[in-house]
């Protein structure tokens, strides 16, 4: 085997003596002068050879290994990205280099680091190649040589990319493999599992907000259900009046792969009346918020009963009431909306914000400024109002909620956003009006893979009845969008 007369045993490299011969054999890609690669760096900086000659020369000659020990061991991390941001290095062949064993974390993710400064783009896609294992990945993107900042960079541009199944995986890798076989209410509004099993008839319900479940994988044979309120009803007039229905928070649900089951996240019924011995205004529900799709609304509730029934809005059913410009029913909750220009935007802004979260809360790395995971959900309905021996009317239907599915691989499922239905008035006197029904809520699912067809409820809540009837609630959204 030929060796350069310099540098043998580990000795310093003269490349101003270094015979041209050497380099020549180099250039041509001759096994015998392997040894060369090791002083790669010197002989570029020399002008004696290209980063592209280097380049060439790992790709095909040298093994995965052999040059991931050199760039661990013998070159610096700004050459290393040099080689690995060469066009001549595929994303495949330095994701495999950089997931060797030869290779320490904490170089590779200095060379990381060094090509993010000039390569984004290139980054991420090495971290999303299917040669870099999740583990690596979250190792790399946890390491000190890493900034929050640069981390960041980099989560977005793979979002950008849409590597949405490999964000799952990296975000999920060291969580817990977790089976429910007893209804269960989770107390964290944003919960982590590398596995989730729901067995048939259980029901999980999220009850915090923001209603987050991220896994790697989910078997839903049962139910997931939203347990937190976004919004919520109005109070009655008085006692005996219906109290307004609560409109429940999101469910947001990322997964690589996912079968649905059911999810649900409904709004409440609006009480009903009975009787009552005071006087009194129903209180209006509170707000709820949604993200939507260019072209999509959230829709009204319906209106409570009676000449002086409350409002329905966006998308809280009013509170029934009749007999004076005094003792009305309350409006619906008003909810806001936020509007992005198409689905794939709306996806990219959710990712964004569950990858500020895991990188703060699960890397412990805060960046200069994150995205906030949005609080989602239905509005409250109004409540009745109350006229002793005239009325007492019932609640509006709160709104049904915002649920929100990725899964890279999907079985469709059930899922529902009702409104909820407006309370019947009671049996006070003759001027007893029900509530309003609530407005159905928005429902997104969005899959790189579906079987099978979804079965989806987005409707409006019932009308409550009484001496006067409300109206029913506004039909809610269903998208299911190809990814």
């Amino acid at each position: 085997m030929v060796v350069p007369p310099q540098g043998v045993g580990g000795a310093p490299i003269d490349a101003g003596a270094l015979e041209d011969s050497y380099i020549a054999r180099f250039k041509a890609k001759d096994p015998r002068v392997a040894r060369l690669f090791e002083y790669a760096e010197i002989l570029v900086n020399a002008g004696m050879l290209s980063v592209d000659d280097v380049v060439r020369y790992a790709n095909d000659v040298l093994s995965v290994s052999s040059v991931a020990w050199c760039l661990n061991n013998m070159l610096t991390a700004s050459f290393g990205a040099s080689l690995l941001g060469d066009a001549n290095t595929s994303v495949s062949r330095a994701a495999t280099i950089l997931a060797d064993t030869s290779m320490s974390i904490s170089k590779a993710a200095t060379i990381l680091g060094t090509l993010a400064d000039a390569n984004i783009s290139k980054v991420a896609t090495i971290l999303g190649d299917t040669n870099m294992p999740a583990s690596t990945a979250k190792a790399i993107l946890s390491d000190a040589n890493i900034t929050a900042d640069k981390a960041q960079s980099i989560l977005y541009s793979m979002i950008d990319q849409n590597f949405y199944d490999k964000l799952v995986d990296i975000m999920t890798v060291d969580a817990a493999y977790t089976s429910y076989t007893a209804n269960t209410t989770l107390s964290s509004g944003i919960n982590r599992y590398r596995y989730l099993s729901i067995a048939s008839g259980v029901t999980l319900t999220i009850g915090a907000e923001p209603g987050v479940i991220i896994a790697h994988s989910i078997t839903n044979s049962g139910t997931i259900a939203s347990g937190w309120i976004k919004g919520a009803g109005g109070a009655p007039g008085a006692s005996g009046a219906g109290a307004g229905g609560n409109g429940y928070g999101a469910v947001i649900i990322l997964a690589s792969s996912v079968s649905v089951g059911t999810v649900t996240a409904n709004g409440a019924n609006g009480g009903a009346g009975s009787t009552v011995a005071n006087y009194g205004t129903g209180g209006n529900g509170k707000g709820g918020a949604f993200w939507l799709i260019s072209g999509d609304a959230v829709p009204n509730g319906g209106n409570g009963g009676g000449l002086y029934g409350g409002a329905g809005r966006p998308n809280g059913g009013g509170g029934g009431g009749y007999t004076t410009d005094v003792n009305i029913g309350g409006a619906g909750g008003t909810a806001t909306s936020t509007t992005f220009t198409d689905g794939s935007s709306l996806l990219k802004q959710l990712f964004k914000a569950v990858c500020d979260w895991w990188l703060v809360n699960v890397v412990g790395k805060t960046p200069t400024s994150t995205v906030s995971i949005p609080s989602l959900g239905g509005s409250g309905g109004g409540g009745g109002s109350a006229n002793d021996g005239s009325s007492a009317s019932g609640g509006g239907g709160g709104g049904g909620g915002q649920i929100i599915i990725y899964g890279t691989t999907m079985t469709a499922g059930t899922v529902q956003a009702k409104g909820g239905n407006g309370g019947n008035g009671g049996t006070e006197g003759s001027y007893d009006a029900g509530g309003g029904g609530g407005g159905g809520g928005i429902i997104y699912v969005y899959y790189k893979s579906l079987s099978g067809t979804f079965t989806y409820d987005v409707s409006g809540g019932a009308y409550g009845t009484g001496d006067y009837n409300g109206s029913a609630g506004g039909a809610g959204v269903f998208r299911a969008i190809s990814v």
